[in-house]
């Protein structure tokens, strides 16, 4: 998706002077194959249990420090 991004920039004399820029947001194979990955995870490891922890108000705390 390519979009644009206003710069303003502001000069001694009081001249306002706008810059358009193009950003493309596209994401990389890299990127959408992280995406798709963590989809994965997220609908196989925690969306399963995430109502029972909401509900009961329970957290895991095994962290490793």
């Amino acid at each position: 998706m390519l979009t644009y991004k206003k710069i303003f920039i502001q000069y001694k004399f009081g001249v306002l002077w706008v810059l358009i820029l193009p950003l493309d947001f596209t994401l990389t194979k890299e990127q959408l194959d992280l995406q798709q990955k963590a989809r994965k995870f997220a609908i196989k490891e925690v969306i399963p249990v995430s109502r029972k922890h909401d509900l009961s108000a329970e957290f895991l705390t095994n962290h490793q420090t």
